[in-house]
């Protein structure tokens, strides 16, 4: 009875945050700039404290270079010069990338890893301070120096950045460098995500190979390609064991060179075949492709003829849509007008950009027209939204990856990512059930801590894992950005409410262990509310 009672008194406490008591939400519209200057300090902040006690305690990978009990007490005053002026010029990019995001929406994306490049800046300064030993100081150098590079390669192939966010990105190229000569450090591979890549490209590639079997049947045609696509797939084994044991960058960007060297001839023969099982295997192959150009900092070019066959795939997807609507489906929609006139707007729309690819226009210009094909295509779609016919349904999912091919291939950002959208909430969600267990088996059976305080960080754990399920079933299910805004504007504060009066009120073994679990679910957070800042 008595658990029963707290239950209900905790469930009370998280209903009056939902009703608002708790500080309204940051991400209103119309908010002023101090309300965003305030917003993105606490997010700072956020990452900062949730990264603070892991680096404190994390052991200091072995470097060559300066023996780790020692530092050069020469450099510390400039070291300490240079990262404070790349801590300033971080904060001057966030603030152009913020004022660019309000013009063009999809630079939201670049909001979050600027946030973690500053804070990791404000770590290596803060460690600097604390007299850390150097091998610490340096591994957190390392972390900003990759971090940096990524980020830095991306805002350069940004084509509407603004002057001030391209000056702060020159200024702080210049400093990184004067920082890495101190540090003996030289440009460093994201390893795990260079490595999270190479597995979906062997997996796409299998996938690949077994529809060539299955779809081209036992003709010498299929022989070659699969004699082909399986050396393919072992210089893709090669490169993520390159990479594992050898951790350098130049060598990565070699062995990746040598597998574009196979892939450009093997795809380009595949293309013609117009067969849609192949087509879906190589658009995914293609956006794998895309993110590893990304980490390894490799500028990615437009490629004409791939953009021209993506745009014939197109037309044919929009047709085999329509001849699979029969004329009974089209007369029972409500906005069968609707249909019919973005259809003949889509056409129109994919033969201009089809056009501008033949004739070699520049990017913001395909970019521009591909806007225009995308608007179109979301006006089409919505309106098939009460057809629960099932090829159909499956047809608009098809269209809608060639869309997403294009925009990838042309470099057109998300104004919202539902799917990344969707990954973090799913995250959050698998994180509050290991919450869950943590409160349940480490810290309600200690006698040390009251159990009303047990119970209730229990159930709060429970109650904030529920909420980012139901945000999650809902953008699934197809709600829009501001449907869920407020709600994950409340997730936000309940997760602040949840670390602040109960994990961070724990101690001993129990506190480092949902610490952790915390590290972990703060920088998901942070990402969240960056992405639904407007």
């Amino acid at each position: 009875m008595r658990i029963r009672a707290v239950c209900i008194r905790t469930s009370l406490i998280f209903a009056v945050m939902i009703a608002g008591l708790v500080p309204g939400s940051v991400f209103a519209q119309g908010q002023n700039g101090t309300q965003r200057r305030e917003l993105f300090e606490n997010l700072l902040q956020s990452l900062i404290d949730s990264r603070m006690d892991g680096v404190q305690h994390q052991q200091p990978e072995q470097f060559y270079g300066p023996p780790v009990d020692r530092r050069p007490p020469a450099q510390d005053q400039e070291t300490r010069r240079l990262v404070n002026n790349f801590s300033q010029e971080a904060i001057r990019l966030f603030d152009a990338i913020s004022t660019d995001s309000r013009q063009n929406p999809s630079m939201r994306s670049l909001l979050n890893p600027t946030l973690e490049v500053q804070a990791s800046a404000t770590i290596l300064g803060q460690l600097i301070s604390q007299n850390s030993d150097w091998a610490t100081v340096r591994q957190e150098f390392t972390t900003l120096d990759r971090n940096w590079r990524l980020l830095s390669h991306r805002l350069q192939s940004t084509i509407s950045l603004s002057t001030p966010a391209r000056n702060s990105v020159k200024a702080m190229d210049t400093i990184n460098t004067q920082l890495s000569k101190i540090f003996d450090v030289s440009p460093q591979v994201d390893n795990r995500e260079f490595l999270r890549l190479t597995d979906t490209l062997k997996s796409d590639l299998q996938s690949l190979l077994d529809d060539i079997a299955i779809e081209l049947g036992h003709s010498q045609q299929a022989r070659q390609l699969l004699v082909q696509g399986r050396l393919i797939e072992q210089q893709v084994r090669f490169m993520a064991n390159a990479i594992e044991y050898q951790q350098s960058h130049e060598i990565a960007v070699a062995e990746f060179q040598k597998f574009h060297e196979l892939w450009g001839p093997f795809a380009s023969q595949l293309w013609p075949l117009n067969n849609r099982y192949l087509e879906r295997s190589l658009q995914r192959i293609e956006k794998a492709d895309r993110e590893l150009h990304e980490i390894l900092w490799i500028d990615i070019p437009v490629d004409n003829t791939q953009l021209s066959r993506l745009t014939t795939v197109l037309t044919a997807d929009i047709e085999t849509l329509f001849q699979t609507t029969t004329l009974r489906q089209l007369m029972d929609m409500q906005s069968r007008d609707t249909l019919l006139r973005s259809a003949t707007e889509l056409h129109g729309a994919n033969q201009r950009l089809t056009e501008s690819i033949s004739q070699n226009r520049n990017l913001q210009q395909l970019q521009a027209d591909f806007r225009i094909v995308d608007q179109k295509w979301r006006q089409l779609e919505a309106s098939y939204s009460g057809c629960n016919q099932r090829e159909i349904l499956r047809l608009i999912n098809t269209t809608d990856q060639t869309i997403v091919s294009i925009q990838q291939a042309l470099q057109v950002g998300n104004v919202f990512d539902h799917d990344l959208a969707m990954q973090i909430l799913a995250s959050l969600e698998n994180y509050g059930e290991h919450l869950q267990e943590a409160f349940s088996t480490k810290v309600l059976p200690k006698p040390q801590y009251n159990r009303q305080f047990s119970i209730q960080g229990l159930h709060t754990s429970q109650q904030f894992t529920a909420f980012a399920r139901n945000i999650h079933y809902d953008l699934a299910a197809g709600s829009k950005p501001e449907d869920v805004r407020a709600r994950c504007d409340t997730l936000v504060r309940g997760w602040n409410y949840l670390n602040g009066e109960y994990i961070h009120k724990l101690n001993g073994r129990e506190r480092e262990d949902l610490n952790r679990l915390s590290s972990q679910i703060t920088p998901l957070i942070v990402q969240l509310q960056t992405m639904f800042e407007v």
